[in-house]
């Protein structure tokens, strides 16, 4: 059995995308027999899939995967962003998606930002150039927000919250202060970039107890995911170039790919779904067919599972639909 987590397929800019028929894709769905699934978040399907708690910090264990760091210590997401104030409103971008950032540089920011909070027991390290962190002597009363919720949105909204908000308010106008003043940003200013003007919390917590091995192999190139396999101690790699590259490597066992859209201003969404359609619905629907795969479960990103069997398949009372009309909206 392969399960597949494609987040974005529902969620996309409605860009004309709609007017697409994908053959494949809409044979699946038609054929499928849908289930409910109680996690439309991308993070709670994993945890539920890796049999993790619900609602688990995630900093710890993108963590795990970006430094090998298997600490029980408490940990917040710190990453990098650029805020652009635009009249009463201040918008959110990433370094993932709209501006670059070395590791050069993230390490000297991160010794700016601890020579500066040397006395406060706060601890910042930068394992990734985009994936920053900060390690705490004991938990907040604090509620964040998820970074990719609040990417190219007004950040309002989204400031932490809880007993402890003024405190990590603060902090982060402490830290835009610092920032402002850097000769790093001064740098990229010159240069042309934007400057990495302020950073965003989130991701609080410590890492679970370790699962029991689910999946025989993992293909992702999610952080959240790769960190759940490697405290699973489940083999994983990046996501191959197509389905049919995954079918020459499984043997017996579960699967779980994940498939998540190239974001950012470059980003061609219809390039995406036609790539899946052509690289991965088609292949999959032949495998089916031909008995080479058994069962395929697809997660696309609302509270619903699609469970296509070649059984399915075999259902020729169920009329196909174009793959639009799956939507919830």
């Amino acid at each position: 059995m392969i399960h597949i987590l494609i987040p974005d397929l529902f969620n996309h800019p409605n860009h004309g995308i709609a007017k697409l028929r994908l053959d494949f894709l809409e044979r699946l769905l038609s054929k499928a027999k849908i289930e409910n699934w109680e996690y439309a978040e991308t993070e709670n399907s994993l945890f539920s899939l890796f049999g993790v708690p619900i609602n688990t910090g995630i900093a710890p264990l993108t963590r795990l995967f970006d430094a090998n760091d298997n600490s029980n210590k408490i940990w917040l997401r710190a990453d990098p962003v650029y805020l652009r104030t635009d009249r009463d409103r201040v918008f959110l971008f990433d370094a993932a998606s709209a501006f670059n950032i070395t590791q050069a540089e993230a390490n000297a920011f991160i010794e700016e930002i601890n020579a500066f909070y040397a006395e406060d027991g706060l601890e910042f390290s930068a394992p990734t150039p985009t994936r920053w962190y900060v390690s705490l002597n004991k938990y907040p009363d604090l509620i964040t927000q998820p970074l990719d919720k609040v990417l190219a949105r007004d950040i309002y909204d989204y400031m932490p919250k809880g007993k402890d908000k003024i405190e990590w308010r603060q902090r982060l106008n402490e830290l835009q202060m610092l920032l402002h003043q850097s000769q790093i940003n001064t740098n990229r200013v010159e240069r042309g970039e934007v400057p990495i003007n302020s950073l965003w919390f989130w991701g609080l917590g410590k890492l679970p107890e370790p699962p029991a091995p689910r999946f025989t192999q993992v293909w992702t190139d999610e952080p959240l995911a790769q960190g759940l396999a490697r405290l699973s101690n489940t083999p994983q790699s990046q996501v191959p170039d197509s389905a049919t590259s995954c079918l020459k490597l499984r043997e017996k066992g579960e699967y779980l790919i994940t498939l998540s859209a190239v974001r950012g201003e470059n980003a061609n969404w219809h390039n995406w779904i036609n790539d899946l359609e052509q690289n991965w619905f088609t292949p999959l629907f032949n495998a089916l067919k031909t008995h080479q795969l058994d069962k395929i479960a697809l997660y696309l990103g609302d509270n619903r599972v699609f469970i296509i069997t070649e059984k399915n398949l075999r259902s020729w009372w169920r009329r196909r639909k174009s793959w639009h009309s799956f939507i919830l909206y």
